[in-house]
């Protein structure tokens, strides 16, 4: 239930965050910055639905391919923020932004594992 909620705040941040008019933001006079934004943006999204879908039990394929939707959907919910900052005064829609979420969500999750595996290896040499 907590990484429901989670990922619901979550994804209100991105949509708030997207529903700034570019104007309102600071200026950073350096392109890779917002890039960096998406990455994490949609990195943590994807952890949270990925622990949503593996804790759930309605939908069994959910939960076994948990890693593959929770891509697929942070990358969704990419699309879907792209399309919304068509309405927001001075933001644009870029595909390549779509492209970063789904990397930020690739990345993010190959992270975790990596983190992952290192305690393992830590427990087993323990």
């Amino acid at each position: 239930m907590k990484y429901k909620i989670l990922a619901i705040v979550w994804m209100v941040l991105i949509f708030v965050s997207s529903s700034t008019p570019s104007y309102d933001f600071p200026e950073v006079n350096w392109w890779g910055w917002a890039k960096i934004i998406h990455l994490i943006y949609f990195g943590i999204l994807c952890l949270l639905l990925r622990q949503i879908l593996l804790t759930q039990s309605m939908f069994p394929l959910l939960a076994r391919h948990a890693t593959l939707f929770a891509i697929l959907l942070a990358t969704f919910y990419g699309v879907t923020d792209e399309f919304h900052q068509l309405f927001t005064a001075g933001r644009h829609s870029q595909l390549t932004d779509v492209f970063i979420d789904a990397l930020g969500a690739c990345l993010f999750y190959a992270g975790a594992k990596a983190v992952q595996f290192l305690r393992m290896k830590r427990i087993d040499a323990a």
